[in-house]
């Protein structure tokens, strides 16, 4: 089984297609066999 890490920022321009992408990601890794990470980073301006 393959793993696929995807990192994204939890900006604003993010926010209002994150259910479409969800959808889509999880529609994909059923077809492909794969286990999916979503790793999610804080807005550029709140970053350390």
């Amino acid at each position: 089984m393959g793993e696929l890490v995807i990192n994204l920022d939890n900006g604003p321009h993010i926010n209002s297609h994150r259910t479409q992408f969800i959808k889509r990601m999880t529609e994909f890794a059923d077809n492909m066999g794969l286990k999916i990470r979503l790793v999610y980073y804080p807005p550029l301006s709140q970053q350390v």
